[in-house]
């Protein structure tokens, strides 16, 4: 589960509910802005190709919002995008815990990831996908091992944190896990 919610009416899927719905998306994270349609583009035609849905973990400017929203209205494409979780000192940990859960690479133009040449394989995916206005719930397949390391290496952090507030954070990122 992930602090980030709807970001607008329309990619409400379930009107009764107030939420949206991905079965079986992809997901992709890139944790720089993604400023206009065609750096995504790559990604846009193969989830469609392949009859897909996807969630987009970004920050998306406007433009990139509204070229969405008319697609996902069109039905050309079943879309979700949401904020990156956490915030402050988190974040970026959150994020890689995101991307380890789904398997998909982090991209960061600001790293030095070129968004032009970004392909496929950089999607990770879930099983479904539910967004409301507050939450965004993630079914992932079993990651194994992986996880396992991860959720012991943060409760080591846990008991070592004397701040509180980050505290807190870390507690979040293991109950994220479950």
């Amino acid at each position: 589960q992930i602090e980030s919610g709807l970001k607008s009416p329309h990619l409400i899927t379930n009107k009764d509910k107030q939420i949206c719905e991905l079965d079986n998306p992809y997901v992709l994270i890139v944790t720089s802005k993604i400023p206009n349609i065609r750096k995504i583009q790559p990604i846009l035609e193969h989830v469609i190709k392949n009859k897909r849905s996807l969630l987009i973990v970004a920050d998306v400017e406007t433009q990139v919002s509204a070229t969405l929203l008319m697609n996902k209205v069109k039905g050309n494409i079943k879309v979700n995008y949401i904020d990156l979780p956490g915030f402050g000192p988190t974040r970026q940990e959150t994020t890689e815990d995101l991307a380890l859960l789904t398997g998909a690479t982090v991209m960061n133009e600001d790293l030095g990831d070129d968004l032009d040449l970004i392909k496929p394989e950089v999607l990770g995916e879930a099983i479904k996908c539910i967004t409301d206005d507050r939450n965004t719930v993630l079914t992932i397949n079993d990651v194994g091992t992986a996880l396992n390391e991860r959720i012991e290496e943060v409760q080591k952090l846990i008991k070592k944190e004397k701040n509180q507030y980050i505290k807190r954070r870390l507690e979040q990122r293991v109950f994220f896990f479950s």
